[in-house]
């Protein structure tokens, strides 16, 4: 004869809802509304006769099962109403002996040679040690004929799968991003800052997830990102002008506020590269003052990349072409 669940002593049983479960409800909860409501019943029906009195009474004994409400008749269901659950809070009436049996029901059992699967287990490793153990030239019994060994059944281990949009980026893709980031800043004359704004963000984010964390800030674009762009820049244009024999040209350009700016630019093989760009706006700007910048120009490119000038290309404002005889001036007005 199974034994009764200790957690029936606190959740009393009412008629059947269906063929197999009962209606029951917590004691706890219901002796609360029952002392709840009895001194306003009582004081209610002072004055009335008996028969009053009586039915009242009847009628009030079903209001605090009405307030307690009704539980499914199911351990852990009176396991979360007594101790409380992520949807419920721990019933605030139940007794420490009834939180006490809900707490040893819910705990489960320290002893892990208690477990069912355990003793499983041990049973398999038992089964596959004698198995191993025996000679392959023993010759099986009928027993071990109708009981073959269990075997462990083995579960592939579950791979994380990525989408294309949730695929991770590697150092280089991370540098080569970064890069190329600042080559459109660059090329599209956009401020430093283009990769800090939030609708930029969310657009990169749409295309990559982990490339709005790498995205640069405006400190980084304009300070390391691109003093370290300059110095491959310049190793690579070193490399391509080294022993080579070409020409130079240079101009100078003013804005509406008079500031002046001269570039200059080196050919090579049909091909023309911008060397660098000099504030020129307090430099005197007479033939004698320019043909001093025009000489160390020419030095400062043949010494920097090792190169040989034979040529130099100007507009020759300020007389500076009468002034420099051992150097071919092309004059853009000639």
């Amino acid at each position: 004869m199974s034994t009764q669940n200790p957690l029936w002593a606190y959740f009393p049983k009412g008629p059947l809802q269906n063929s197999v479960h009962h209606e029951t409800w917590c004691k706890a909860c219901v002796a609360h509304y029952e002392e709840e409501g009895a001194a306003a019943l009582e004081e209610e029906i002072s004055n009335a006769d008996e028969a009053t009195k009586l039915g009242k009474r009847q009628a009030a004994l079903e209001a605090p099962h009405n307030s307690a409400g009704s539980i499914r008749c199911k351990k852990n269901c009176f396991v979360a109403h007594i101790l409380g659950s992520k949807q419920q809070a721990p019933c605030p009436y139940a007794s420490d002996e009834a939180k006490t049996e809900a707490m040893k029901q819910k705990k489960p059992s320290k002893d892990p040679h208690n477990k069912p699967t355990t003793k499983l287990k041990r049973q398999i490793s038992s089964l596959d040690t004698d198995t191993l153990s025996e000679p392959s030239s023993s010759l099986s019994t009928p027993a071990s004929e109708s009981n073959p060994p269990l075997k462990k059944k083995l579960k592939q281990t579950e791979l994380k799968r990525y989408t294309p949009r949730d695929m991770l980026l590697s150092n280089s893709e991370v540098e080569a991003i970064q890069q190329q980031a600042l080559h459109a800043v660059v090329s599209t004359s956009s401020k430093e800052g283009l990769f800090e704004d939030v609708e930029m963000l969310k657009l990169i984010g749409m295309l990559r997830k982990e490339a709005v964390a790498i995205m640069l800030t405006a400190r980084v674009l304009g300070g390391r990102l691109l003093d370290n762009e300059a110095k491959r820049v310049d190793k690579k244009l070193g490399d391509i002008l080294r022993n080579q024999v070409l020409g130079i040209s240079t101009d100078q350009w003013k804005d509406i506020k008079k500031n002046a700016i001269a570039a200059v630019c080196v050919n090579v093989h049909r091909k023309s590269y911008t060397l660098e760009l000099q504030d020129v706006t307090a430099l005197p700007k007479d033939g004698n003052a320019q043909c001093e910048e025009f000489e160390k120009m020419i030095e400062r490119t043949e010494k920097e990349y090792k190169c040989i000038v034979i040529y130099l290309v100007t507009d020759a404002d300020g007389g500076s072409k009468i002034f420099l005889p051992t150097c071919t001036n092309l004059s853009c007005n000639s």
